[in-house]
């Protein structure tokens, strides 16, 4: 799946590919980062995590058992009518028509959803807009059945354009019943003109029609089926959420005795997940390989380990020299940045498989895999892993976000830092990660908004610095200018 962006925000062009394992995305502040990453994480959640099923159409149709006349549908079966009257036509494409059907069924399952968390993580849905160019916001998801654009129209209302299917679909009359056939590349009605049933058709279409759409959102499953979100100053929002939870229910048993109006502050729906999950922890065994990379954190950078205490619903710190234990917020910035890090990896990654085995609305030759052998991936995007950190630190970490490729986990970064950037290089070279695997983006301002600049991307010889070199050559040149100044 590739998910491309155009005049979102500060944004003219930023594109997604969820094929690779390893992003990691380079700029300038307020150049994006955040809202790229935030609208993929919002897209992303509604089609895997939280998956509206579009099966309650397709069973609708049959449970109601009669011919649909107030729909697009309709207007197919009227076409497919006139069709039949006209004694020279054999065969004519219906593509169009079904597109328009599924086009409306996305709309009216998806963009509620998406117009929710757009409006909770930007305020307004007019913060989407582009307002270096005004041109037309949008976002294309590329599926593997059909592809589609979310767009914003001039009243400000979300919209689903360009929907187009991977499949044509065509009705042949003839004069003999036979059943759908389905190949490579379309899908073939065939109707017999002397016996035509209507009701029967409308299956059918409806019936391939979403057979294609669940059979994308499978394959999409089959690859990635848990995503995560640690926002940037993730310390300072877990304690600060941590405290104002504890006012939140103070003020809930007063509420009686409050007269005014309480206004509570907004939070983007990405930071508010990522504290529903911390504060929310089950304890429970995890999974070993996710286990065995926090304790080495632990063991090499935090010389401490990170507990859940289930009585006050927090994080704790127990610090292996004194034997304290301690709350985020008594300790280092350096512990309270990787201890959301780590908790993830303790508590939250969950590796319970979905079987989709029995989820498209008749199985496909490419859904057969055994669910043992599914190759199923999560994805967590981090943004500044290198907050509070020295460059060793950063260094180290660099290291073990490699091994959690390694162990089915997509990482997404954000960062200002050229020591993560070597890093990465080195873990190339060290064939630690596979560059045809890595994606790397360096965001540059233009006069309509921020673009990949095209001039970070992973080679095998690891990722050219573009993105710090200029400020560390500036920085040597000023100190030789004063150098010599103080000579003379």
């Amino acid at each position: 799946m590739k998910i491309e962006i155009k005049n979102l925000g500060p944004i003219n062009e930023f594109t997604f590919d969820l094929e690779k394992d390893f992003h990691i995305i380079y700029g300038e502040n307020n150049i994006g980062k955040s809202y790229a990453i935030s609208t993929i994480y919002i897209i992303l959640k509604y089609f895997i995590i939280e998956r509206v099923s579009l099966q309650f159409v397709y069973l609708r149709y049959f449970v109601e058992n009669e011919i649909d006349t107030t729909s697009e549908l309709s207007e197919l079966i009227s076409s497919i009518d006139t069709k039949l009257s006209e004694e020279k036509t054999r065969t004519f494409s219906i593509t169009k028509l079904c597109e328009n059907i599924l086009k409306t069924e996305i709309s009216n399952a998806y963009l509620p959803l998406l117009k929710q968390s757009f409006k909770n993580s930007f305020s307004n849905l007019e913060n989407l807009q582009n307002k270096l160019t005004n041109e037309e916001f949008y976002i294309k998801l590329y599926l593997e059945n059909f592809q589609f654009s979310i767009k914003l129209s001039k009243n400000k209302e979300l919209y689903i354009d360009d929907l187009s299917l991977s499949k044509r679909m065509s009705v042949k009359f003839i004069n003999t019943n036979r059943e759908v056939s389905v190949r490579e590349k379309d899908i073939l009605f065939y109707i017999k003109k002397t016996d035509f049933n209507r009701l029967k058709l409308q299956q059918d279409i409806i019936k391939n029609i979403f057979r294609l759409t669940q059979n994308s959102f499978d394959i999409l499953k089959q690859s990635l089926n848990q995503i995560y979100f640690l926002p940037a100053s993730r310390s300072g929002l877990y304690q600060a959420m941590n405290i104002f939870s504890s006012v939140f229910a103070k003020l809930s048993q007063i509420r009686h005795a409050v007269n005014s109006q309480i206004d509570i502050p907004a939070l983007s729906e990405p930071v508010s997940d990522y504290f529903l999950k911390l504060s929310t922890i089950k304890l429970h065994k995890n999974i070993d390989k996710y286990t065995e990379i926090a304790k080495e954190i632990e063991k090499t950078i935090l010389k401490g380990e990170i507990l859940f205490n289930s009585d006050t619903k927090k994080i704790e710190y127990f610090e292996k020299n004194t034997k304290l234990k301690l709350d985020l917020s008594e300790t280092s910035s350096m512990v309270s940045e990787i201890s959301p890090i780590v908790a993830y990896l303790k508590f939250i990654i969950d590796e319970s498989l979905i079987d989709i085995s029995n989820s498209s609305i008749y199985k496909t030759n490419n859904l057969t895999e055994e669910k043992e052998n599914l190759n199923i991936k999560k994805l967590m995007f981090i943004e500044e892993p290198e907050a509070h950190l020295h460059p060793e630190i950063q260094v180290k970490l660099m290291e073990y976000f490699a091994k959690l490729v390694k162990t089915n986990i997509k990482i997404v970064l954000t960062t200002h830092s050229d020591y993560i950037s070597n890093k990465i290089t080195n873990l190339i070279l060290a064939e630690e990660l596979d560059y045809n695997m890595v994606s790397s983006c360096h965001l540059v301002k233009t006069n309509k908004g921020s673009i990949d600049k095209g001039d970070m991307l992973a080679t095998a010889q690891g990722i050219e610095d573009n993105n710090f070199l200029n400020t560390a050559e500036k920085l040597y040149e000023e100190r030789v200018m004063m150098l010599n100044i103080e000579k003379k």
